[in-house]
C-alpha cells in the first residue's frame, strides 16, 4: 500500500462510457431500444505529511457506478397451451383418461395461477418466444488509508484501514411473479485493518511484526424475498414462513421452458472473519544469516450454503405421454398442468458458526562457507486444525459401529470428529555455488 512523503500530492481520474456512445448490437430487442450501458467509475487519492519526517499519509476512493442491459431470450408456453389446449393427444396417468390434441385438459388451481401471471410471448413460436431488455446494476464503493510513523532512526510502525462494498442487482429473465429467477440482489461489505512495526535492534539484527484483522459479509438474495409466501399467493402449505427464506413462488422448473420461481439457491450467505498476527526476527552473525518466525491465524466463518430453502419442483417425467408415442416437452407442461412432479426438493435451513486456527513457525539459515558456496537449510512447521462449530453442530459417520457421531465439548477430536494431522514438517536444504565470476549454480 503507498505511503505519504513530505510533500502533499494528489491525483483524480473519471473513466466514463455513455449509451449514446454504444451500438445497438446484433441481437435486437423486439421493442427496439438500444440496451443500456451507462459505466463511471472515478476517484482519487492524497497523500503527504502529518508531522515532517515522522509521520505521513495516505488515502484513497475509487467509486464504480454501472447499469447495464442485454437481450435475454426464454421460452414460455403460449396463450393457447396457456389454457391447457395442446397439440398432442394427452393421457392422465391417474385415470387413465385420454385428452385428445386440441382438446382443453383439466388444470390445478397452482398452475393456473402460475400460467396466468406470465408475460405475453413477444415472439412468434415456441421456442424463445420471449425477450427482455434484462437490466444489471452494479455499485461499488472502495476506500482506504494509511499512517505511517518514523519513531526513532531504528523503529517504524504504520496502520492501514481498508473498506469495500459491491451492491449488484440482476433483473430476472421472466418478471415476477411467476418469473425470478437469476441472481437478484448479490452483496458484498469487506473491512481490513493492518499495522507493524520494523524495529533495527542492532546493526545485524532485526524484528518485524504484523497483525491483521479482515471481514467480509457476502451472499444472495433471490427475488420475491419479502413478498407474500406461497402459502398466501398459491395455497402452497408446509414451506417455511422465516423471513430470510418466505416469498415469491418457490423453483419451478419444466423441462423444455424456462425456469419459473425463484433460483433455488437462494438465499446464501459467508461471512469470514480472520485475525492474523505474526513476528519475525533477523540475526546476522559471522557467516550466518539467521531467521526465524511465528505466525497464528484464527478464522471465524458464518456460513449457509444448503438449497433450496423454499423448496424446488422438476417436471421431467413425460408422465402424460401416451403409450407408443415419442417424447415431446409439451408433456412436460401437461405434467405441470396436472400436478404430477418428477422431483421434489426442500432442505432445512443451517447457519453454520465454522471455527479453524493455524499455526506456522519457520527457521532458517544462510550460511556462507566461503567466497564460492552458500548453503540454505531451514525448516518450516504448520498445523491447522480442521474445521469445528461453534455449538457442535456436526456429526459424522462411523463405518465401525455404523453409526452417526455427534460432537461434543472436550477434545480437538470431540469437537471436528476427525484427527487433526499434526505432522506437518517442511525441511528445506538447498545451495549456490558461483563455478566462475560468470556462472553460478543453484540447487
Amino acid at each position: 500500500y503507498k505511503s505519504g512523503t513530505n510533500q502533499f500530492r494528489g491525483a483524480a481520474w473519471e473513466f466514463y462510457r455513455d449509451t449514446a456512445l454504444n451500438a445497438t448490437g446484433f441481437f435486437r430487442p423486439s421493442s427496439g431500444v438500444k440496451p443500456t450501458l451507462e459505466r463511471n467509475q472515478y476517484g482519487g487519492a492524497f497523500g503527504g505529511p502529518i508531522v515532517k519526517n515522522k509521520a505521513f499519509f495516505f488515502a484513497d476512493a475509487e467509486l464504480f457506478r454501472q447499469d447495464r442491459a442485454l437481450v435475454n431470450f426464454a421460452t414460455i408456453p403460449t396463450p393457447t397451451q396457456r389454457q391447457g389446449i395442446l397439440a398432442v393427444d394427452v393421457r392422465n396417468p391417474l385415470t387413465g383418461e385420454i385428452y385428445p390434441a386440441g382438446t382443453q385438459i383439466p388444470m390445478t388451481s397452482f398452475a393456473k395461477k402460475v400460467l396466468g401471471d406470465l408475460p405475453n410471448p413477444t415472439r412468434s413460436g415456441a421456442s424463445n418466444n420471449y425477450d427482455i431488455l434484462q437490466n444489471f446494476q452494479n455499485n461499488q464503493d472502495k476506500w482506504g488509508g494509511k499512517a505511517d510513523f518514523q519513531i526513532s532512526t531504528s523503529l517504524s510502525a504504520f496502520a492501514r484501514y481498508g473498506y469495500r462494498k459491491v451492491d449488484a442487482l440482476d433483473d430476472p429473465p421472466i418478471p415476477l411473479p411467476s418469473g425470478g429467477s437469476g441472481n437478484a440482489a448479490t452483496y458484498v461489505t469487506t473491512n481490513q485493518f493492518a499495522s507493524g512495526f520494523t524495529w533495527a535492534r542492532t546493526g545485524t539484527s532485526l524484528l518485524e511484526g504484523r497483525f491483521g484483522w479482515s471481514r467480509t459479509e457476502a451472499g444472495k438474495n433471490p427475488w420475491g424475498l419479502g413478498t407474500p409466501s406461497a402459502l398466501e399467493a398459491y395455497g402452497i402449505t408446509g414451506l417455511p414462513d422465516d423471513p430470510r427464506i418466505s416469498g415469491g413462488l418457490y423453483t419451478t422448473l419444466i423441462s423444455g421452458f424456462s425456469d419459473l420461481g425463484r433460483q433455488a439457491t437462494n438465499p446464501q450467505w459467508q461471512y469470514p472473519e480472520m485475525f492474523n498476527a505474526k513476528l519475525n526476527y533477523t540475526w546476522v552473525k559471522g557467516q550466518h544469516s539467521l531467521k526465524t518466525g511465528y505466525e497464528f491465524q484464527y478464522v471465524m466463518t458464518e456460513v449457509q450454503d444448503v438449497n433450496p430453502l423454499y423448496g424446488r419442483d422438476a417436471y421431467t417425467g413425460n408422465f402424460t405421454r401416451p403409450a407408443g408415442v415419442s417424447a415431446n416437452n409439451v408433456y412436460n407442461l401437461a405434467d405441470f398442468m396436472l400436478g404430477l412432479r418428477s422431483q421434489y426438493a426442500l432442505s432445512s435451513i443451517l447457519v453454520a458458526n465454522l471455527r479453524q486456527r493455524y499455526q506456522f513457525a519457520y527457521v532458517q539459515d544462510d550460511w556462507r562457507l566461503n567466497d564460492k558456496l552458500t548453503l540454505n537449510l531451514g525448516l518450516r512447521y504448520e498445523y491447522a486444525t480442521p474445521f469445528w462449530e461453534k455449538d457442535n453442530l456436526m456429526t459424522n459417520y462411523d463405518p465401525a459401529t455404523k453409526s452417526m457421531i455427534f460432537a461434543k465439548d472436550g477434545s480437538m477430536y470431540d469437537r471436528a470428529l476427525i484427527d487433526p494431522d499434526r505432522n506437518n514438517w517442511g525441511p528445506r536444504l538447498g545451495l549456490a555455488y558461483s563455478m566462475t565470476p560468470k556462472t553460478v549454480v543453484r540447487g
